[in-house]
């Protein structure tokens, strides 16, 4: 589900929003020197101002969301890994926001040890298009913590 293009383009995106935000804030970083050359305190100290709430502002509405992307992509790509096999019970229409990232949950029932079936919860990427399985489907999960990797119909032994 991941390549090394995706992470390619997603540290592209991040490197030009990054830029586009640095553009702004040396405006600022400039306009604050010069007042405090000038000796100007209100200029200054809207100025220092403006370039705070730029800086913060970008980087919580541009900048973290494609950084916290990037981080996640990586840990897909190179992250450790576990496959595990269950039914397919349903994915959620609504999208749950996970440390930055969106997804739908996926919910699979999954048999411990013992025999006996649990629910078990993945976290789907909302960026990948959602693929199309039946109820009670077996599928085989490739994770990361709680993030499929990659996910497909399971073709071995019902467990």
């Amino acid at each position: 589900m991941y390549t090394d293009a995706d992470y390619t383009s997603i540290s592209a995106q991040e490197k030009r929003h990054v830029l586009l935000l640095l553009i702004p804030c040396a405006l600022f970083l400039g306009l604050t020197g010069w007042a405090v050359a000038v000796r100007n305190e209100t200029l200054t100290a809207a100025a220092s101002i403006l370039l705070g709430a730029t800086l913060i502002a970008g980087w919580d509405l541009f900048v973290k969301p494609l950084h916290s992307y990037r981080k996640f992509v990586d840990a897909m790509l190179n992250g450790k890994r576990h496959t595990i096999q269950g039914a397919f019970l349903r994915f959620d229409e609504d999208i749950s926001v996970v440390d930055n990232i969106r997804f739908h949950a996926l919910h699979v029932t999954c048999v411990d040890d013992a025999g006996k079936p649990y629910e078990r919860l993945f976290y789907f990427d909302a960026e990948k298009p959602l693929p199309e399985f039946r109820e009670g489907q077996m599928l085989e999960i490739c994770f990361h913590d709680k993030q499929v990797v990659s996910v497909k119909p399971y073709e071995g032994e019902t467990v």
